[in-house]
């Protein structure tokens, strides 16, 4: 399998609240000015980047990291800058986001063309550019936490109620098995369990499979089990 068909199936196991890769790319209108925080975030990345550039270059034998992404310092408000992303939407457009480094193995790399082909028009290094083994998009964490906090909690909360659905159901329809020796232990959990206690819940998942409803059973504490393991994350 290559690299490429390995991030093809990475990309199908992501949530679509992070990222929706079925909605289609809308070109946008350039930015009249560029506010104080996208302003740090770009910094931050940039910082970011050149750790990242430079621990490769001097620490990987073997291999040589080469700037790809567009690295110009423009920012809104500033001149020329409307040309500029213009011509960043054209590329989105044709080819996708450039990764901002690309790794080469060291008998690969071409010292004519250097460190730095961000510059370089990409039918000139189109072949050059499939030699790469990795590609790198490099982020600030600071400019990705909110994000992240954002979705952990949702992720949380859908858990959260996700289980007491499941308590319900189980108390509801299968009652009646719980009742059973051995198993008495697992309705006094689910009797606890509620929003201000699933965070100390602890219980061993059973596996019951005398009839068809404690196969059923069995994998309702599965479900539960899961959610009570993302909430407690």
């Amino acid at each position: 399998m290559s690299y490429r068909d390995e991030i093809k199936d990475i990309t199908r196991g992501i949530s679509p609240s992070l990222v929706d890769f079925g909605v289609p790319r809308v070109r946008t209108s350039p930015p009249t000015q560029a506010s104080s925080n996208f302003i740090t975030n770009k910094e931050q990345g940039d910082w970011a980047e050149s750790v990242i550039f430079k621990a490769i270059n001097e620490t990987m034998d073997g291999y040589v990291a080469v700037r790809y992404g567009r690295s110009d310092n423009l920012v809104a408000g500033e001149p020329g800058f409307t040309a500029f992303y213009e011509a960043f939407q054209d590329e989105l457009d044709t080819i996708g986001k450039r990764p901002d480094l690309l790794v080469f193995k060291e008998k690969d790399f071409r010292k004519d063309l250097g460190f730095d082909i961000s510059q370089t028009p990409h039918d000139a290094v189109e072949a050059y550019v499939g030699r790469a083994i990795a590609g790198l998009e490099i982020r600030s964490s600071a400019f990705l936490i909110e994000k992240y906090e954002a979705e952990m909690q949702h992720r949380t909360l859908m858990a959260l109620q996700q289980a007491l659905e499941l308590k319900a159901e189980i108390i509801k329809n299968y009652g009646d098995l719980l009742q059973e020796r051995g198993k008495r232990k697992y309705l006094d959990i689910l009797n606890t369990l509620n929003e201000d206690t699933i965070m100390a819940i602890s219980f061993r998942q059973p596996v019951w499979s005398v009839t068809e409803r404690h196969i059923l059973l069995t994998g309702l504490f599965r479900a539960l089990k899961k959610c009570v393991n993302i909430v407690q994350k």
